[in-house]
């Protein structure tokens, strides 16, 4: 009766196995979570509205660009979410091939869905950006290129994490972590490739300085921490639905199994 008892305790906990070692990350996580997610919102509510007012109100206006190259902004702050998302989905990944808890694979499919969502919005931030300032929507500069590959490869991923059954098959699973590692090779090839190869794609971050003057480097910080805030309410609401579907679809196989 204390063994039943026991496994149902620990079951509490989406996709937890019976290895309490191995889910005391996950426990730590989820408990850090629900803190954050009583006031998470009302800090958003403040500040999306604050990086409205400093992007269109604060910032100056760049000389040669104009009004458009507020596009930047944004633009930059979708692209480090964007390359932070897709570092989760790695670290999930590497943590659900250590220890096999299904905890890690919703994780790293919430954050990669996210992480698609932000990408798409720089790949079109871009354009209308490029439009513009290049006269053209597209080219097939390395920086461009790269990040469309990018995109491509996480939209694989997903494609793959939800054909897969991933509650039902570990096996599959594994397939798809190891996937969702080999893909994050490509994130430091996009950072790169502006520095790599020639390309027209303005270089915002060097060794000697951002080339941005002080108020342009205080909204691009600001607006940076809004999105990544963003990102992580994004992520907290995903990963309780990807979590709520398990315990529902843990409760069905328990009835299945009792007929």
């Amino acid at each position: 009766m204390s063994k039943n008892l026991k496994t149902e305790n620990d079951s509490k906990l989406p996709g937890a196995e019976q290895n309490n070692t191995a889910n005391k990350p996950v426990g730590l996580i989820q408990k850090y979570n629900l803190i954050m997610e009583k006031y998470l919102l009302y800090i958003l509510a403040g500040l999306v509205p604050l990086s409205l007012i400093a992007v269109f109100g604060y910032a100056p206006r760049e000389r040669v660009m104009g009004d458009v190259q507020r596009i930047f902004y944004y633009h930059v702050g979708a692209a480090w979410v964007g390359f932070f998302a897709f570092f989760i989905v790695f670290v999930a990944s590497i943590q659900y091939l250590r220890s096999e808890n299904s905890y890690w694979t919703r994780l790293a499919r919430a954050s990669a869905e996210i992480g698609v969502i932000f990408t798409t919005f720089v790949l079109l931030s871009g354009m209308l950006w490029a439009r513009p300032t290049w006269n053209t929507w597209w080219t097939w500069d390395p920086r461009l290129t790269t990040s469309l590959i990018l995109w491509l490869m996480y939209l694989a991923y997903l494609f793959l994490s939800q054909t897969l059954k991933a509650e039902e098959k570990s096996s599959q699973n594994r397939l798809a972590a190891i996937f969702g590692i080999i893909a994050f090779v490509n994130v430091p090839l996009v950072f790169m490739s502006i520095r790599w190869w020639r390309t027209i794609h303005p270089v915002v971050i060097e060794i000697g300085g951002t080339g941005l003057s002080p108020r342009m480097i205080q909204v691009l910080i600001f607006s940076v921490i809004t999105i990544s805030l963003l990102y992580y309410q994004l992520l907290l609401m995903r990963l309780k639905q990807l979590n709520n579907e398990s315990r529902l679809k843990q409760l069905v196989n328990r009835l299945r199994r009792k007929r």
